[in-house]
């Protein structure tokens, strides 16, 4: 999907399909990204969390919609992280557009970059994520922060919806006719690929933060229809 409909590929809504894109609409998708990365900075204010602004970096970056405001903010060097080269792609022109080349650097493998950050963020990507994967990259977003580095991870913990709806959602991860199917009833192209939404375990989060030396952090939850998510922000110390 990333490399189909990059823009849908990062905010799920009809209006941003690359069949309905127009120079407004991708306008108002890179404002929300500057109200989503201003939201964050009132968390950290709020908290009383300050962030050195030498190296930064956010994991699932896509196209750059938070990446960019994130290089607003002040930072030395900016490290956007996404596998898809399709949004990669559009991420470095709209970067180029905007004279930010030397200012952001994109990445398509976590290991790719810095061991010395400064502030690690990532919001709605990690839902996309197979869970086993996903807290392996956790562990390696806290492992490369400095001491005093800051984290901002959104994660999804808890989700409401009934047995049958789950035991469908299981059976389109696994079996491709059934996402097939799943499509037809929805309206959607029969071979659009499933976009998984995986909720992960808060207690496994917090034994990885507590291996790096992040004891001290905050939880903002966010609900979302059935979904209930949230920011982790925390400091990482000696």
């Amino acid at each position: 999907m990333g490399d189909q409909d990059p823009y849908y590929g990062v905010l799920t809504d009809e209006k941003y399909k690359s069949s309905k894109l127009d120079e407004g609409v991708l306008t108002e998708f890179y404002n929300s990204g500057e109200l989503q990365i201003n939201h964050v900075v009132s968390l950290l204010k709020n908290f009383n969390i300050k962030v050195n602004k030498n190296i930064a970096l956010d994991f699932g970056c896509g196209v750059g919609r938070l990446t960019i405001p994130i290089s607003k903010l002040g930072f030395g060097k900016v490290f956007g992280v996404d596998i898809s080269e399709g949004m990669l792609l559009k991420a470095r022109l709209y970067t180029r557009e905007l004279n930010l080349d030397e200012d952001i650097k994109y990445l398509n493998n976590l290991s790719l970059a810095p061991k010395n950050v400064d502030f690690v963020h990532s919001y709605i990507v990690l839902q996309h994520i197979e869970t086993k994967i996903g807290y392996d990259i956790i562990a390696q977003m806290v492992q490369i922060l400095n001491i005093d580095g800051v984290i901002a991870i959104h994660v999804p913990f808890y989700r409401w919806e009934k047995f049958s709806r789950r035991i469908i959602s299981f059976l389109q991860k696994k079996v491709n006719i059934i996402n097939y199917i799943t499509n037809i009833c929805a309206g959607r192209p029969i071979f659009e690929p499933l976009m998984q939404m995986n909720i992960y375990n808060l207690n496994k989060i917090i034994t990885i933060l507590e291996a790096e030396n992040i004891t001290d952090f905050h939880l903002v939850t966010e609900h979302d229809g059935s979904n209930l998510s949230g920011y982790i922000l925390g400091v990482k110390k000696k």
